[in-house]
């Protein structure tokens, strides 16, 4: 399979373009009062929605062609037909990434398939939301790869030859960074620089050591390359090496943060069974893959192929559909982490695809959790609208990734969620939730 060793579904699908730059028609239909337009600045790309405040109500947003917009419920979404996840609409992947050290500044940045790159920073006491439309070549590849370089958001893209029909040749501009506000294609050495070699790169991942591995192919042939800096060129190596980096990394390993590995285990012993989890963090440069079990890395008697469906090389994205849980293989949930620095305020998040959450804040010294949970997605769907009772139309709700954004009072929880039935999505979109934990 192509793309990051690690599948990500989507959603949405491909319908007229829509005007999402109508705040007034928006915010009519619109029951929360603290969400403003910006003023239109010629100097600068103004925001899609500057957010003052949600209270204790979310912000529900869908994703289509032209980006996000305002709804009131996943209940309103568009009555999209379902398409296999790899060429649907929908975030794939959340990047935080730290921009002022001394102040603790982030950025929330998440990438959409087929689509761009969401951004969301605070500014004071207001959120604003951005979007970066990625240009129409990206409507044929998927985002396989999402991480940071040189301190810059990168989108990966790749041919994906799993549910196509129509083949695409491989994108000539695989590699795009989120630069001074807008998309630019550009070169990483252990990636996309050797051209005399008419090598086409397929995946790129962070492995469990930390270390980048890269695969890639030339007339059919397949080679395997890892390195500690993608701005160097690759070593080769095996595939039984490569394979292996993109296993789950146990959650009792000492290269796990504290308060993170006491997130996953609690995340464990809530589920009752195995998970994989997968974790974003300013402290990474790309996504993570933890076993909440250090057992269910390993061969299991009744399951001898292990991970062969959940390792970072040949995953179902984080929230496949609810009846996983009585399946043989590991929950897939996702998480968030941050620390500011060694004996300093650290923070996790770990969400369920039902909305179930554990949250964890420690000062350096006490650890503190929490159970919680966001609105449930399924009860949002009413007999009768959207998604009633229309078996063509009725998928899942489930939540599929969290980050969180911002510091001190003032703190959101981003959690993308999508319709799902089967391998394929029909609409999806993420939500802001004001928390104060």
């Amino acid at each position: 399979m192509y793309g990051q060793p690690g599948f990500s579904h989507n959603t949405g699908i491909k319908k007229s373009i829509l005007l999402i730059l109508l705040p007034a028609l928006m915010l009519s239909a619109c029951p929360f009062k603290d969400l403003s337009p910006e003023p239109k600045n010629a100097a600068v790309q103004a925001p899609l929605y500057i957010i003052k405040s949600s209270g204790p109500e979310p912000f529900y947003f869908e994703l289509g062609p032209g980006g996000p917009f305002l709804i009131p419920s996943p209940a309103e979404a568009s009555l999209s037909p379902f398409i296999p996840w790899t060429h649907s609409i929908h975030i794939s992947h959340f990047l935080p990434i730290r921009i002022n050290e001394p102040d603790n500044e982030e950025i929330l940045y998440a990438a959409v398939n087929r689509g761009g790159i969401l951004e969301l920073r605070n500014k004071e006491r207001e959120t604003m939301l951005y979007y970066h439309q990625g240009e129409e070549t990206w409507d044929n590849y998927q985002v396989a790869a999402f991480f940071r370089h040189n301190n810059k958001p990168t989108v990966f893209l790749a041919s994906e030859r799993f549910f196509s029909v129509e083949e695409h040749p491989s994108p000539l501009s695989p590699l795009w960074a989120l630069e001074d506000g807008s998309l630019k294609a550009i070169t990483i050495s252990a990636v996309n620089a050797d051209k005399s070699a008419a090598l086409i790169s397929n995946s790129v991942f962070l492995g469990k050591d930390e270390i980048w591995y890269i695969q890639k192919s030339l007339s059919g042939q397949v080679s395997y390359f890892r390195t500690i800096d993608l701005s160097l060129g690759g070593q080769e190596i095996f595939a039984e090496q490569y394979m292996e980096a993109s296993h789950p990394l146990e959650s009792d390993s000492d290269l796990i943060p504290p308060l993170l590995s006491w997130a996953l285990a609690e995340a464990g012993r809530l589920a009752q069974k195995p998970c994989i989890t997968t974790v974003v963090s300013p402290d990474f440069p790309a996504k993570r893959l933890f076993s909440s079990f250090p057992a269910v890395s390993g061969t299991n008697p009744e399951n001898p192929a292990g991970l062969a469906k959940v390792n970072a090389a040949d995953e179902r994205p984080s929230g496949s559909p609810p009846d996983i849980e009585n399946s043989e293989f590991p929950l897939e949930i996702s998480g968030y982490y941050r620390q500011y620095a060694p004996g300093k305020e650290a923070l996790a998040a770990i969400l369920f695809p039902d909305g179930r959450g554990v949250y964890c804040r420690s000062d350096g010294t006490l650890i503190k959790d929490s159970h919680f949970s966001l609105p449930s997605l399924q009860s949002t769907v009413n007999p009768g609208t959207n998604n009633g009772n229309l078996s063509e139309y009725s998928g899942n709700f489930v939540y599929t990734g969290v980050a969180l954004l911002g510091n001190g009072s003032r703190i959101f929880l981003v959690a993308s969620w999508e319709e799902q039935k089967d391998w394929n999505v029909g609409a999806a979109g993420f939500l802001l939730l004001e928390i104060n934990w």
